[in-house]
């Protein structure tokens, strides 16, 4: 299926801004306030030197709500890509290193919002 884009007909189509960007990323930091959640897109490449360099491409700031259906609508996505492509490999350190990383936002949130665990 390389090369193959699956378009689904429920998706409305925007029209393309001019100024807009096409960006690829293998890569992605999260960050977050009590107001936003803030998603660095970034792609690693291969320097002169030899070394693998990881370069941020574009930023994007989103309301909580705004985030939110952008996590359910990637489910949904990698839900059906999985069903009828493939699964997406993952690695098992992975997911106990986003623990980690959900107890240090829960407790940023708590930090900012002066509320007691």
């Amino acid at each position: 299926m390389s090369g193959t884009q699956v378009t689904f007909p429920d998706v409305a189509q925007g029209a393309k801004d001019p100024d807009g960007m096409d960006v690829y990323s293998n890569q992605i930091r999260l960050g977050a306030t009590l107001y936003d959640i803030t998603v660095i897109f970034g792609a690693t490449e291969d320097a002169a030197s030899g070394q693998v360099i990881a370069r941020d491409k574009v930023t994007v700031r989103l309301a909580p709500g705004a985030a939110k259906l952008l996590a359910l609508h990637l489910a949904m996505v990698l839900e059906a890509y999985e069903e009828c492509v493939a699964k997406v490999p993952m690695p098992a350190r992975l997911s106990a290193e986003l623990s980690k990383v959900k107890d240090v936002i829960t407790g940023k949130y708590r930090e900012q919002m002066q509320v007691a665990p």
